[in-house]
């Protein structure tokens, strides 16, 4: 059992490293004027908000 956590945690902190790599490389792309990754980090700007506030609900509503 251990040795699958160990594995999964490796899986996700290389899809985290990829994710990071894209999103810098997106961001160098917005900051240079290019509107599909200003409008893709927009997209994930929003996503980002949505999660943290389905978080939040479902944290009021565990607590009830």
């Amino acid at each position: 059992m251990r040795e699958q956590a160990e594995a999964s945690a490796g899986r996700l902190r290389e899809e985290a490293r990829r994710w990071t790599e894209q999103a810098e490389e997106t961001w160098e792309r917005a900051k240079q004027g290019d509107s599909e990754a200003t409008s893709t980090l927009a997209k994930a700007a929003a996503v980002a908000g949505g999660v943290v506030t389905a978080g939040i609900v479902l944290s009021r509503l565990v607590r009830r």
